[in-house]
């Protein structure tokens, strides 16, 4: 993962909830919309090679960005909602944190 700094995370062994050597995405996602009069969000970049350089381009998405199911036989109870509305809430009130940080 690199920012636009040049700063750059390598995980060799990822497990989700983006966490890239150390580094979670949405935490550098603020702190790199934190800085600056932007009008338009910048993301940090998701790369295989941690020597290339930072691009300013949004990450792609998709629907279910995030989410795997093993089959479509799975059908298991807890169906991870209350995990998609916590991570949605999330999301969101960065948003929030990043507009406000622009506004003052």
């Amino acid at each position: 993962m690199k920012d636009n700094k040049g700063n750059s995370w390598k995980e060799d062994d990822y497990k989700g909830y983006g966490e890239f050597g150390g580094k979670n995405y949405y935490e550098l996602l603020t702190e790199m919309n934190a800085e600056g009069p932007n009008t338009q969000s910048i993301s940090p970049n998701i790369v295989t090679d941690v020597d290339c350089g930072w691009r300013d381009v949004e990450a792609k998405r998709h629907e279910g960005h995030g989410y795997f199911r093993l089959s479509d036989s799975d059908t298991s109870e807890d169906s991870g909602d209350d995990d998609e509305d916590e991570v949605n809430d999330m999301v969101i009130q960065m948003r929030r944190d990043v507009k406000q940080a622009r506004l003052e």
